[in-house]
């Protein structure tokens, strides 16, 4: 397998991560003001993972593997690139499926939120009710 390389993207290259998850079927798109990261396997971008500013705190979105290189290890070297790059802490929602994932990445469950945050859970878990918040210090 090819070497994992993990860039940050610049704001001019964010259309390219809005591909790649339209390419893998994902409604997901960038926010000018996120933070944006692949993982490339020679060249070719098979993850992506962004940090949203959300009123103060830095949210992790949009991680995604491309299907056929999931369990290989590059999503969790993907966030944690990205959460030593954030230099703060970072919040997430997950899925239930994913929170030993995320606990094993070194992040929390969260016993309570910023006032921001606890209202955003409550919006997605209108549609997502079982979403889990973690934050990594």
């Amino acid at each position: 397998m090819a070497a994992l390389s993990i860039e940050a993207l610049p704001v001019q290259a964010l259309p390219l991560a809005d591909r790649f998850y339209r390419d893998q079927g994902e409604k997901d798109r960038c926010r000018r003001h996120d933070r944006v990261w692949f993982g490339r396997l020679a060249g070719r971008p098979v993850a992506a993972a962004r940090l949203s500013p959300q009123g103060g705190a830095l949210q992790l979105r949009g991680v995604w593997v491309a299907p056929q290189h999931r369990r290989s290890g590059i999503g969790a070297a993907l966030v944690r690139q990205v959460v030593a790059a954030a230099g703060e802490p970072v919040w997430c929602f997950a899925q239930p499926e994913l929170v030993a994932w995320y606990l094993s990445l070194g992040f929390q469950l969260a016993a309570a939120l910023p006032e921001n945050q606890a209202a955003m859970l409550a919006a997605y878990r209108r549609s997502h009710p079982s979403l889990q918040a973690l934050c990594h210090p």
